[in-house]
């Protein structure tokens, strides 16, 4: 069973990390297990504390969950890398990166499950809307 790795890099935006958790918390998942990895990029505020209070008030099945708190900003790039760098020491197959601010189909990493056995060499990534006539 594959295992996947959601990454979601956090930098004073709790509700909208706090959102995007509930987003992925809603994926079907069957023939894969998934785990959540925020990577708090030095918060000023008080982001952990109300993550943390949310993951602790989850009643989360089989869902994991893992926070992880840098002391400064590294930007973008070097927070997510803080996440990917957890994941494959993890041993984790699938690494999937996400901005705080998305909303996911509760189907689609299924999909992305399916396309990758087909062909498994490749990156994928979604089609993305932010408003009708705003589709990439």
């Amino acid at each position: 069973m594959p295992k996947i790795a959601i990454i979601i890099l956090n930098w004073n935006q709790p509700q909208l990390t706090i959102s995007t958790i509930e987003s992925f918390l809603k994926i079907k998942h069957q023939n894969f297990s998934c785990q959540i990895v925020v990577v708090d990029n030095g918060s000023t505020d008080n982001s952990i504390l109300k993550i943390k209070k949310f993951i602790h008030s989850l009643e989360i099945g089989n869902w994991k969950l893992e926070i992880i708190q840098n002391k400064e900003n590294l930007g973008y790039s070097g927070g997510n890398n803080l996440g990917i760098k957890y994941a494959l020491k993890n041993n984790f197959d699938y690494v999937l990166v996400a901005n705080n601010d998305i909303r996911v189909n509760p189907n689609f990493l299924q999909i992305l499950i399916n396309e990758i056995k087909i062909n498994p060499k490749q990156i994928l990534a979604p089609k993305i809307y932010f408003e009708k006539g705003y589709e990439f």
